[in-house]
């Protein structure tokens, strides 16, 4: 993480997660933080200054910059934007009842 933020040694990179509301995780003695956490904080200013360029359509640009739907979605929920209508996860019905149900909610 370090090389990352290009700094040298452990306890500026600890100082700077600590200033920059990253998550420092301990286990085996070793410090670590998740690399989400990390390009979520380090694409913080990018995504402030795409909103402020491009304020139309800021959200298909940067979901077609990043190329991750994790991060994307990381980024809409913390500046509390909706997810354009989309669902986290599809659902399929699971017998006749249930696809005459969703037949009637859709129609």
């Amino acid at each position: 993480m370090s090389d990352r933020i290009k700094l040298k040694d452990s306890e500026a990179t600890k100082k700077w997660c600590g200033t920059h509301d990253v998550i420092v995780h301990k286990f085996s003695n070793r410090d670590y933080v998740y690399k989400i956490d990390l390009e979520y904080t380090i694409g913080k200013p990018f995504v402030s200054d795409l909103k402020i360029k491009h304020p139309e359509n800021w959200k298909c640009l940067l979901k077609d910059i990043l190329g991750n739907d994790a991060l994307y979605h990381i980024f809409l929920s913390n500046l509390s934007e909706p997810r354009n209508g989309e669902a986290l996860t599809i659902v399929k019905p699971m017998n006749k009842k249930e696809e005459e149900m969703y037949k009637q909610l859709i129609a």
